[in-house]
């Protein structure tokens, strides 16, 4: 399958300095960024319930996670679900109660954090799917 990338200059500056061709870092990059969520899969089993995950996923519907923020990314999860839940009161629509949520998302280290933004953007980008909490149940690892 070949596509056409195209990639930021700070991005082409990076994978520049590691010395091969183009194709071979992206290709080991990817790979690597893929292995770091695998490994995370498995602590995530179970994390957060059925009405969370889909009270997280209505909340990021159309939320602009940054990658370079990576670090931030669980206080970003955080402050963003406070502020739904003080506007909104999606808690009470979703059946879940926010402050356990919360304690939960100020919990996540920023791989765990990376993990979450992956399965949100997953739930949004899936073939439309009348199946959502069978989804949401296959991508948050969700067995209980």
């Amino acid at each position: 399958m070949e596509k056409i990338v195209h990639l930021p200059l700070p991005l082409q500056k990076k994978i520049k300095q590691r010395g091969e061709d183009f194709s071979t870092i992206i290709q080991r990059d990817l790979e690597c960024y893929y292995a770091i969520l695998d490994m995370v899969e498995d602590e995530m089993k179970d994390q957060f319930s059925i009405k969370e995950a889909s009270l997280l996923c209505n909340v990021f519907r159309s939320t602009q996670m940054e990658i370079r923020r990576l670090k931030s990314l669980p206080t970003l999860f955080v402050w963003d679900v406070e502020d739904v839940e003080k506007y909104e009161r999606l808690g009470e629509q979703f059946e879940v109660n926010t402050n356990d949520l919360i304690d939960k998302l100020e919990k996540l280290t920023p791989y765990q954090a990376l993990w979450l933004r992956d399965k949100i953007l997953l739930f949004w980008n899936r073939p439309n799917s009348t199946e959502e909490e069978e989804t949401i149940k296959e991508l948050f690892r969700i067995e209980a």
